[in-house]
């Protein structure tokens, strides 16, 4: 495999973060073979002027301004004009360890892998932690090892692998695979599991180099790209594409369900009152299919949540409600 790369910016009203995140990509100099694509779209604020500015300065950087589509089709524009035999991404507000990526990088080269998964920095409040792998050593993943991050990691948000960021993919495996511009959540997750069901040689390097800027608002559910309408419609999408592909994704699934349930009583508590808040908590409550409850654990929900997680495991559906009652009155 050639040892060249083109990384995928999409960008949009993001010039707060956006000059660290192209420098920490130009501090790569000429250590490999590289290029940034950046794909502006529709920028209203300084980021168009910041991403030209670098193109300008640096031959590795190329820009296409674009009117806004969203993250999707700005990600399917980018793989389209990608010119080298390894794809990777990064988004805006987030930065690499240049040294660290050179060095998962070659391991990737060196594996002759179609896709490859490194673990990652977690930054919030300015502090940062590692989100390992735990898939073990260094290797190419055997077709249980392919199959257990499929059905378990992909989709379950433990250890999650469902971030494009955080892989690299040759190119030949990305070529009739694209984002679905529908999508305004999950959108990634699907793309992962595409690549890695299609994929045959799959590698894991436990170098960490990507520091990814963890966005307060993904820990809401009333609005925008993380509302609770958005996430369902990604669900479906999983749901249909696992269907299609003859997977079992219900426990991965049923994982991701858990905090969005906590989130929906959360927010029922704060838009009604009364008898409203009641009726409106039961109706939840009653909605959670016991196929998904037969499997929940403490985790899954927050400790918080302890007394309402055992009274359903237990079968003990009215003691449940009551600590909702008991919770958010």
């Amino acid at each position: 495999m050639s040892e060249s790369i083109s990384f995928i910016l999409p960008v949009y009203n993001a010039e707060k973060h956006l000059a660290q995140c192209i420098e920490s990509v130009l501090s790569l100099k000429d250590s490999i073979e590289w290029e940034l694509v950046i794909v502006d779209d529709g920028s209203k604020d300084s980021s168009a002027a910041i991403c030209d500015q670098f193109s300008k300065m640096d031959s590795h950087v190329r820009v296409l301004h674009v009117e806004n589509g969203g993250v999707s089709r700005a990600r399917n524009l980018g793989l389209q004009n990608a010119q080298k035999e390894v794809v990777t991404f990064i988004d805006a507000d987030d930065w690499i360890d240049a040294t660290a990526f050179v060095k998962a990088f070659h391991a990737y080269v060196l594996f002759d892998a179609e896709l490859g998964y490194v673990p990652f920095f977690s930054v919030e409040n300015g502090r940062s932690r590692i989100v390992p792998l735990s898939v073990g050593e260094d290797r190419l993943l055997s077709l249980e090892d392919k199959d257990y991050i499929l059905k378990k990691r992909l989709g379950a948000g433990i250890d999650f692998y469902g971030y494009v960021w955080r892989c690299f993919f040759s190119r030949k495996l990305v070529e009739k695979i694209e984002f679905n511009t529908s999508l305004k959540y999950n959108e990634d997750v699907l793309f992962c599991l595409e690549t890695l069901y299609k994929a045959k040689k799959v590698a894991v390097i436990n170098l960490a180099y990507y520091y990814y800027r963890v966005n307060p608002e993904q820990h809401s559910i009333s609005k925008g790209t993380y509302s609770l309408e958005n996430r369902i419609a990604g669900w479906n999408k999983i749901k249909e594409w696992a269907a299609a592909n003859h997977i079992d994704f219900d426990f991965a699934l049923m994982r991701r369900h858990c905090p969005v349930y906590a989130r929906m009583f959360a927010l029922i508590a704060m838009n009604h009152r009364g008898f409203k808040r009641a009726k409106a908590l039961w109706k939840v409550h009653c909605q959670i299919p016991k196929s998904e409850i037969r499997q929940w654990k403490m985790s899954y929900w927050g400790k918080s949540f302890a007394p309402y997680v055992l009274s359903q495991r237990f079968h003990l559906g009215i003691l449940g409600y009551f600590f909702l009652l008991l919770r958010f009155f």
